[in-house]
């Protein structure tokens, strides 16, 4: 998705995922998938202080898609980032 940089490292990487827009604060974003019934939580830096200055991280999105969230959930999810990535 244009402007979205995916944080996650590691070759095996799990459902849960990471990420951040170049211009918009991953606050925002949570409230603008909120709007659309889609519950994400922010990371902060303090959250993972190591990982976070090492890697000078930002405030980031992080969802945590679970077993009981249908295809069509992660597709709606992927729908909303991508439409809150444009309208930036």
């Amino acid at each position: 998705i244009p402007g979205i940089t995916m944080r996650d490292l590691g070759k095996n990487p799990c459902g849960i995922v990471t990420f951040s827009h170049e211009k918009k604060q991953a606050a925002d974003i949570k409230v603008e998938l909120l709007k659309r019934n889609i519950l994400v939580t922010v990371s902060r830096p303090n959250g993972t202080r190591l990982d976070s200055v090492r890697r000078n991280l930002p405030d980031l999105v992080r969802a945590s898609p679970h077993y009981f969230n249908s295809e069509k959930e992660i597709n709606d999810f992927i729908e909303a980032v991508s439409q809150i990535a444009i309208a930036s």
